[in-house]
């Protein structure tokens, strides 16, 4: 097994933990290790009304509620099923504006939920894949995010190329923003340095934009050296 969940207790109830245990451990093993909790009705599921159950049947839909922030591989996914290229779902399911910190659809509830249920499950994005209510320590809540950055980065930069995306969305204006902030004195010294690791990740070394599906990223991409030093092992 590439990424193990492992049962913890966190204040109180049943949560979970994460291992990585495999160097090339790619999204598609993360994923894989998420739907093991999501189909083990021993696992405690707060939101759901019987709170111990599997997530399949659930009417409690995040998407109802929540804005839906689109990956790249689920952006050409999403595109091919509605026979578009990515430009044009962009233009018609995403809201691309300046306020926003990534592309994200434009609707809510998500325009593909219909009577309760994911019209397109198989393409869906990658937040919800990885989402669980579940309860999660810090190190497996980092990892989901490093993971949901990168892949929602991507799409990002990629929309930058095809010049639909606004000017702040420019890795030139996202990098001077960052400056402007530590030089404004809102980030210590060492939060400006993770700041900016983190952000040469994303517009430098993002292995979403070399990868066409989630087996080819692999998860270690995804992650500063320090998140990696934590969960590998």
């Amino acid at each position: 097994m590439a990424v193990e969940l492992i049962p913890v207790t966190i204040e109180g109830e049943t949560g979970l933990d994460v291992r990585v245990h495999r160097q090339e451990a790619t999204v598609s093993d993360l994923i894989a290790a998420m739907q093991l909790p999501a189909d083990d009705p021993k696992i405690l599921k707060p939101f759901h009304k019987q709170r111990y159950a599997v997530c399949r049947g659930c009417v409690n839909n995040c998407c109802k509620y929540n804005p839906i922030v689109i990956d790249l591989v689920a952006a050409e996914r999403l595109a091919r099923h509605h026979s578009l290229n990515l430009m044009q779902f962009a233009r018609q399911y995403l809201a691309l504006t300046p306020d926003l910190p990534y592309p994200e659809l434009r609707r809510r509830p998500c325009p593909f939920l219909r009577q309760n249920c994911c019209t397109v499950y198989e393409a869906r994005a990658l937040i919800c894949r990885l989402y669980l209510c579940t309860p999660m320590t810090t190190r497996l809540e980092k990892l989901r995010c490093a993971v949901l950055l990168a892949g929602e980065a991507a799409l990002q930069q990629r929309l930058v190329e095809l010049g639909v995306a606004p000017r702040s969305w420019q890795p030139t204006q996202l990098m001077a923003a960052l400056k402007h902030s530590y030089r404004a004195g809102k980030l210590t010294p060492e939060a400006y340095r993770r700041e900016r690791e983190q952000l040469d990740l994303l517009l430098e070394r993002n292995p979403f934009l070399d990868g066409c599906d989630y087996d080819e990223v692999c998860l270690r991409q995804c992650c500063t050296e320090d998140l990696w030093q934590t969960i590998f092992g």
